[in-house]
C-alpha cells in the first residue's frame, strides 16, 4: 500500500533538490521501495518485507538503507542484508547499499 503515487513522490523529491537535500521515504514492500527509488529517493527507511531483487536495485542505484533496530527480528536478520550487498562495514542506523 502505497500512500503517494510516484509522481506525487517525483514533484516532492524535484523540490527538495531544488533546495539542495534529499527524500528518505519510509517503505516497506518491495513495491513501494520500488516506487520510491524509481522517483528519486536518496534512502529507505525500515524495507522489512525487501527481497532480492529489491536490495540488487538498491545496490546497483547506490540508494541508502536505514532500519528501526527495534524491528530487526521482523526483517530477516542484518546478517541477510550483508549477503545482499557483501559489505563489510555497519553504520549504526543507515547502511549504504
Amino acid at each position: 500500500m502505497s500512500t503517494f503515487s510516484e509522481d506525487d513522490l517525483r514533484a516532492g523529491i524535484s523540490v527538495a533538490l531544488d533546495w539542495s537535500t534529499y527524500v528518505t521515504v519510509h517503505a516497506y514492500a518491495p513495491n513501494t521501495i520500488q516506487q520510491a527509488i524509481n522517483a528519486g529517493a536518496a534512502c529507505i527507511e525500515h524495507a522489512h518485507l525487501m527481497d532480492d531483487d529489491t536490495a540488487r536495485l538498491m545496490a546497483d542505484k547506490d540508494i541508502w538503507l536505514s532500519i528501526s533496530r527495534f524491528y530487526r527480528s521482523r526483517i530477516r536478520c542484518l546478517s541477510q542484508v550483508r549477503a545482499w550487498i557483501g559489505f563489510k562495514g555497519i553504520c549504526r542506523h543507515s547502511h549504504r547499499l
